[in-house]
């Protein structure tokens, strides 16, 4: 069955990049191999613009609440550590209130990403059907607005937990360190650097998180779309063509075809988890529609 998944490439991909791939000559489109006719009908340069433009949003959504959960958290601090009893610092947190509106726009942000993920695939489609001459019939079965609208809500969640988390335990092990060496002798110079190097590490958690976010809305979109339209498709293929870095994680799956809906389909799908980028894999599934007569790509 070609639809069937094939889950295991050739060993001559393991350990391999893109300059070194079997046959991943450098295509005239500027990628790192040649686009395959389906890919084509994929606007990548737009869906890479797109998500690289998000991450910068996402981490400028951060830099707006930054500075106040670090100068809450080291006015805790410093009450913690006055009366010297260092055990109150496990009490210091980011109140929800602060959080909550990184939640609600980070919310936002992701549920444009995923209306522009489906949005892309209906593109697709409506350019593999003209490309064959024939006209495109759009299934509109809308999703629950209400089930989207909690799905949105639940990764801006996570994404805030997962940022105010790591800023709140670096500001535990910087006061507990600095109340080992000063005791309550600290002064507010400490408490500065203090917040300083919390904000370092937000920093650079926020471009993480942001690439993890933003990829999976993207493919979030994609998936509940291909998921509409299935009885259009023929059949999902995997690509990492998006990938310049590609790691032999991600190899061996560029090119791989799956059922829409299929086990092996969820259980592989995009952004890959297993990625030695971790959360920068940039690999997608593209949908290769049903054709009827001599039109049919390939």
């Amino acid at each position: 069955d070609p639809v069937k998944a094939r889950r295991h490439r050739e060993s001559a991909f393991k350990g391999m990049g893109p300059a070194s791939m079997p046959g991943a000559e450098p295509g005239p489109e500027g990628f790192w191999r040649a686009l395959t006719e389906t890919e084509k009908s994929v606007a990548l340069r737009e869906m890479d613009g797109r998500e690289d433009d998000a991450k910068v949003h996402v981490v400028g959504l951060v830099d707006r609440v930054k500075q106040r959960w670090v100068d809450d958290l080291a006015e805790q601090i410093q009450i913690a550590l006055s009366d010297g009893d260092p055990s109150d610092i496990q009490d210091v947190e980011i109140h929800p209130s602060q959080i909550q509106p990184l939640v609600n726009a980070v919310k936002e942000t992701f549920g444009d990403l995923w209306k522009y993920g489906r949005k892309s695939v209906q593109d697709e489609m409506r350019r593999q059907k003209q490309k064959a001459r024939l006209t495109e019939a759009f299934r509109d079965e809308l999703l629950d607005p209400a089930e989207q609208l909690q799905m949105f809500i639940a990764r801006a969640r996570l994404f805030a937990g997962r940022l105010s988390q790591r800023a709140e335990n670096r500001a535990k092990d910087l006061a507990l360190t600095l109340f080992r060496v000063k005791g309550p002798g600290f002064s507010g110079d400490d408490i500065s650097e203090l917040g300083m190097q919390v904000i370092d590490v937000l920093d650079t958690q926020a471009r993480l998180e942001a690439t993890v976010l933003v990829s999976e809305a993207v493919n979030m979109g994609r998936v509940a779309e291909a998921e509409i339209q299935k009885d259009e498709i023929e059949m999902a293929i995997y690509s990492a063509i998006l990938d310049e870095n590609l790691c032999e994680e991600c190899a061996p799956f560029d090119g791989q075809e799956y059922e829409v809906g299929s086990e092996e389909y969820y259980a592989d799908a995009p952004p890959n988890k297993d990625c030695l980028g971790g959360n920068r894999c940039r690999c997608i599934y593209v949908y290769l529609f049903k054709i009827s007569g001599e039109g049919r790509q390939s």
